[in-house]
């Protein structure tokens, strides 16, 4: 039995899920997990790609939605599948730059039963040449406090143990505008203790054309529902709310909608301070 599942959702990464692949066979822990890869439907090689590793090697197995189910949906057909003690999310377009990564998250929850969900520091590498680093607070009591004012998580550097699943459910599906893993998150927190690992293991790529960016106002109104329904959970509601309704108004003129992409670089290396 794997110790580790990494779950990577596949559609159309045929340009990036090859180096995403090779990250994950380059950990340390790569011999002691399981990869699996959820095609949803991609239309270009990414299936050929993701297959021909699959060929090679035992630990990676290549799963086919039979029609488009989108991300949130396709994470859970993973997790379903899973069989490790610890669950890992890895994107088709980002990648682990510390071999290590997995073995120290490991070591991590084996040593403290209390803690659910360990992430890490990433570089983030934007396509207009405005690299920044994203240094979330690294202690329970921190997080907490930051986590309805941002996330405090970086999705593709989460590891989380796979028995909270019978304890907490799924991924929501009707989150449909990339808020799932926050929500997720938040669900954890409610009955375990959180942690980041200060070490930079993930190259996040960080793009305006992803679907995260695009929506960026439908997937802030969707965080505002999220922190509302966890606002006894955690401190600093009302900043919170406050903070995410003027950004959600800010995102419904045309202009920053815009430019969008070219403030995040400015505050986003700062906002977990």
């Amino acid at each position: 039995m794997p110790i580790v599942s990494i779950i990577i959702p596949l559609f159309n990464g045929d340009k990036t899920i090859d180096r995403a692949i090779k990250s994950i066979i380059a950990q340390t822990y790569f011999t002691k997990s399981e990869l699996i890869i959820v095609d949803d439907g991609s239309s270009d090689k990414s299936k050929n790609i993701a297959g021909s590793f699959a060929k090679t090697n035992r630990n990676i197995k290549l799963l086919h939605n039979r029609y488009n189910l989108g991300i949130a949906k396709t994470q859970n057909v993973g997790l379903e599948k899973a069989r490790g003690r610890y669950i890992a999310r890895l994107d088709q377009d980002d990648e682990w730059i510390d071999n290590k990564k997995l073995e120290k998250q490991v070591t991590i929850l084996q040593n403290n039963r209390d803690i659910g969900l360990v992430g890490t520091w990433a570089k983030v590498i934007s396509e207009k040449g405005k690299d920044f680093n994203l240094e979330p607070a690294v202690y329970d009591q921190e997080i907490r406090s930051k986590i309805l004012l941002a996330n405090m998580f970086i999705a593709p550097s989460v590891m989380f143990r796979r028995e909270l699943l019978k304890k907490i459910g799924y991924y929501r599906e009707d989150l449909i505008h990339g808020t799932e893993d926050y929500e997720y998150w938040l669900r954890i927190g409610t009955i375990m203790k959180f942690a980041n690992i200060p070490d930079y293991c993930l190259k996040y790529n960080f793009s305006p054309k992803s679907h995260s960016y695009t929506n960026k106002a439908n997937a802030t109104a969707e965080h505002l529902s999220i922190i509302k329904q966890y606002k006894k959970n955690y401190p600093h509601y009302t900043r919170a709310l406050i903070k995410n309704s003027i950004q959600y108004n800010l995102l419904k003129i045309k202009f920053l909608q815009k430019y969008y992409h070219l403030i995040v670089p400015r505050v986003a290396g700062r906002i977990y301070r």
